[in-house]
């Protein structure tokens, strides 16, 4: 409900409950909707913020490392939430993200920066290559595609 409160003076309206179910049911985290925060793990923890965000209701949402502490699966997970909420309401979400393989797989859009500047945005499909990658971050690597899912494979020399 903390997400609704820049929306109610006094107190929650009806209307309120029904968004903060709605998303909670969406995010099929109903069974974590009265438990206290402290005794939620990381993963449960960071769906209820997520859902506290959902419910603000804002046209864009902001996410700065939204995976930072979080398992594989919760990554996944997340980020499978992330576009299926967005593919559903229409609304832009914009993460800061590290990891080009949850970048290749969940973008539509990215956008490269370095020391603080931008070097390209575009779609993710144009702009996430093996070369820009490269450039970005000095790494050799290879871009394949897996059952239609583009995947960065890390070429590191080995030693002699």
């Amino acid at each position: 409900m903390l997400g609704r409160k820049p929306w109610f003076t006094w107190r929650e309206t009806k209307n309120d409950e029904k968004k903060v179910f709605d998303i909670l049911e969406q995010l099929n985290i109903e069974d974590l909707a009265f438990r206290p925060l402290g005794e939620l793990s990381g993963g449960e923890r960071q769906k209820v913020i997520l859902a506290r965000t959902f419910v603000q209701d804002t046209s864009i949402i902001i996410l700065d490392e939204p995976t930072n502490n979080l398992d594989l699966f919760f990554q996944f997970e997340l980020f499978t939430i992330l576009k299926n909420f967005a593919e559903k309401s229409g609304k832009t979400i914009i993460t800061a993200i590290h990891d080009i393989n949850i970048a290749l797989r969940f973008a539509h859009t990215a956008t490269l920066l370095k020391a603080g500047s931008i070097v390209d945005s575009g779609s993710s499909e144009v702009i996430l290559t093996e070369e820009s990658i490269f450039r970005m971050m000095g790494i050799n690597n290879k871009i394949v595609k897996i059952d239609n899912i583009r995947i960065m494979i890390p070429q590191i020399k080995e030693q002699d």
